[in-house]
This record gives structure tokens, sequence and C-alpha cells, in this order.
């Protein structure tokens, strides 16, 4: 499964316009006042927004948000 989910993420990490980000940097980007719509990437466990004005990409990883909001829980 893990193996999958690296081989599908492949595509993803080598696009130049996309970027993978962290939990935070992920969530600043979703309440700003940029306009983004969302490209998530279902086969590869990937929640993306991307810069209707740019075109440009950020993913987060599905694990990247499951530990973000455990850690939310446990505070």
């Amino acid at each position: 499964m893990i193996d999958s989910l690296i081989e599908a993420r492949l595509p993803f990490q080598a696009r130049s316009d996309s970027q993978f980000v962290s939990f935070d940097q992920f969530i600043t980007c979703l309440t700003s006042r940029t306009r983004y719509v969302r490209v998530d990437e279902p086969e590869a466990d990937l929640l993306g927004l991307q810069d209707e004005e740019t075109g440009h990409r950020i993913y987060i990883t599905r694990e990247e948000l499951d530990r973000a909001h455990v850690l939310h829980v446990a505070n």
C-alpha cells in the first residue's frame, strides 16, 4: 500500500507548478484571500488547492493531515 502511494504521488512531486506543504501552510492558503479551487488527487491520497490566477498547486498528504489532527486533538 505504501509503495503504491509513493508511486502515485511521484507525478505530482515532479510537477514544476506544484509543491507539497505542511499542515500550517495548507491551512494558511485555505483561509487566505487568494482564490483557490480544490484539486484533490484521491488515488494518491492527496488534498490539493490550485490558485485560480497562477495555476500553482499545493498538496498535503492525508497522513500529514491526520497527524496534525491528532496533535490538535491531543492539545
